[in-house]
């Protein structure tokens, strides 16, 4: 939807405001803006003269808060904008004469949309250079409520009525035709529901992370020999030995006062990232190239046997896995928004090359947000099949859908 061109007076500055007839603020000064009846696109337009024009015309509009400034001439008799007045009142808006001047010709035949189209005809009887401006109608008035901001301002009011739903907005986002609504949201409420999801795709991962607890469990129930840890000592139905994949597990109730060197002597014997060596009153354990011992006498009553392994502890890290999953949609979800603030620059730069527009900040950081979504929730899932996605290829998959969802905005705002 094209943006209606307002000016300041006192700053000399132009603004894009979604609607005519507002009452709008200068964001500088203060001041009221002054309604130019054009839409951007009307203005981008005109050439050099025309513009001028325009500004001289709007700066003979009494505002009501207008106050002798040095920054704005209303001086007729000013030479610049006399000259440009001059200029295009005889050079723009009638045809050619070939005499001095062009104040008696006929005025041309403006294309209506023009925005002089917008101005009334001349009364026959007066002379045709007579200035028309497009400003006879005064701007609304409105309730101090209603004042906006000169800057853009995105949440049109056609659309107030056709909010999404807070829970359908992550739904909303796989269909590129839905973007014209959801830009228009408000950030917190697209932040919260993107983290509702995270949160219940975290838990789904936690839940299927827990529900392999009970089989490791089985397992350990069944290869695992008795044993018994109680009063600093440690009894085991069978010693247990096992050295593959550069992992060496060593318990056996005969061994004691085991120490650094016995860890040192097999670590020398073979390379191993995990080494455990458990005897009747201590262990010893190498792991990330540190090597510890650990007396069972300073456990202060601590007790483990196979069967409150398999039973109790295990089955305790189901509660702990989804509560460590929760937490972690909260860091997940700022890493996706770390990694949309930077695709959005050069999304918007291809997204500006296919539609010929310019998207604004906010319009283009929220289309990033949002389109991310849908390729997050593909690559989750094709995650569960235990397939792998390249990080480059996870970029270019963004990167497509984020430019397909530009291309069908744009094509809805030229519609409106």
């Amino acid at each position: 939807m094209d943006k209606i061109m307002y000016f300041c007076k006192k700053c000399d500055k132009l603004y894009k405001v979604g609607g005519s007839g507002r009452k709008v603020k200068c964001n500088s000064c203060g001041r009221d803006l002054i309604d130019l009846k054009v839409s951007d696109r009307e203005y981008e337009a005109l050439d050099y003269s025309e513009k001028n024009s325009l500004k001289y015309h709007a700066r003979m509009v009494d505002t009501g808060n207008d106050e002798p400034d040095d920054n704005v001439s209303n001086n007729a008799d000013s030479e610049i904008d006399k000259s440009t007045v001059d200029s295009f009142w005889n050079n723009s808006l009638f045809e050619d004469n070939p005499g001095e001047d062009n104040t008696d010709a006929a005025p041309k035949k403006m294309s209506s949309g023009s925005f002089f189209g917008m101005m009334p005809e001349s009364p026959s009887e007066e002379k045709s250079y007579a200035p028309v401006y497009a400003f006879d109608e005064p701007v609304k008035n409105t309730s101090e409520n209603t004042v906006v901001s000169g800057k853009l301002n995105i949440t049109d009011d056609d659309w107030s009525d056709k909010r999404v739903n807070f829970f359908l907005i992550p739904f909303f986002s796989f269909v590129p035709t839905k973007y014209r609504q959801l830009v228009i949201e408000k950030g917190g409420k697209v932040f919260g529901a993107l983290l509702v999801w995270f949160v219940i795709l975290n838990i789904i991962t936690g839940i299927i992370a827990a529900s392999g607890i009970d089989k490791v469990a089985d397992e350990l129930r069944a290869e695992l020999p008795d044993f018994e840890l109680a009063n600093g000592r440690m009894t085991i139905e069978t010693p247990m030995l096992e050295d593959k994949d550069g992992t060496y597990i060593e318990i056996d109730d005969s061994l004691s006062g085991i120490t650094a060197s016995n860890i040192d002597e097999v670590y020398k014997s073979g390379y191993y990232k995990q080494i455990l060596i458990a005897g009747s009153d201590s262990a010893g354990i190498y792991s990330d190239g540190r090597v510890q011992v650990l007396k069972y006498s300073d456990l202060n009553g601590f007790e483990m046997s196979r069967d409150k392994l398999c039973n109790k502890w295990i089955p305790m890290l189901k509660p702990l896995i989804i509560i460590f999953m929760i937490i972690g949609a909260f860091f997940s979800i700022g890493v996706y928004y770390l990694a949309a603030l930077i695709i959005q620059f050069p999304a918007g730069f291809l997204g500006g090359l296919i539609t010929k527009r310019e998207f604004g900040s906010v319009e283009r950081f929220r289309i990033t947000v949002l389109a991310k979504f849908p390729v997050f929730v593909l690559i989750y899932i094709i995650k569960k099949f235990s397939l792998k996605v390249n990080l480059l290829v996870n970029i270019i998959l963004q990167l497509i859908f984020i430019l397909l969802v530009m291309y069908f905005y744009d094509k809805m705002l030229a519609e409106e």
